[in-house]
């Protein structure tokens, strides 16, 4: 695929919020880690936890989990723990929105797998469930 046009969505504001809810975290395509590790200090631990092992944090103030999703680089574990949870992405295309769960939009290469004009627009992330635990083997 040859690469025609750079578009730069950092100040699109549909893309930069998060919100919580008892079962869910979203985020938005556009909010850094070091964001993101804020606002989950409290309600998602552990995820603040495994975000705050991806780069330094000049790394962290720039790229966004839709970065790190699309390239699937520096994530220290981060795409096998947000795929654990059931983590799901929000495409959006001139066609229209889908949705897919993460681990569906990866090849066997670990190369991301979403059509050339699909871009993420959320992430949504379910929250683990009292006594629930994520343990690597």
């Amino acid at each position: 695929m040859t690469l025609q046009r750079i578009l730069d969505i950092s100040d699109v504001a549909e893309l930069n919020f998060m919100v919580e809810d008892k079962k869910f975290l979203a985020i938005g395509a556009g909010v850094n880690i070091n964001e993101v590790i804020t606002f989950c200090k409290r309600s998602m631990v552990r995820l603040a936890e495994t975000l705050q092992q991806v780069g330094s944090v000049q790394i962290r103030n720039q790229i966004t989990l839709s970065d790190i999703i699309t390239t699937a680089v520096l994530n220290g574990g981060l795409i096998s723990f947000l795929t654990a949870l059931g983590s799901r992405l929000r495409l959006a295309s001139v066609i229209g929105n889908r949705e897919c769960k993460l681990e569906d939009c990866y090849s066997e290469h670990q190369k991301i797998n979403i059509k050339p004009d699909e871009l993420i627009t959320l992430i949504i992330i379910p929250k683990l469930v009292d006594n629930e635990i994520i343990k690597s083997v």
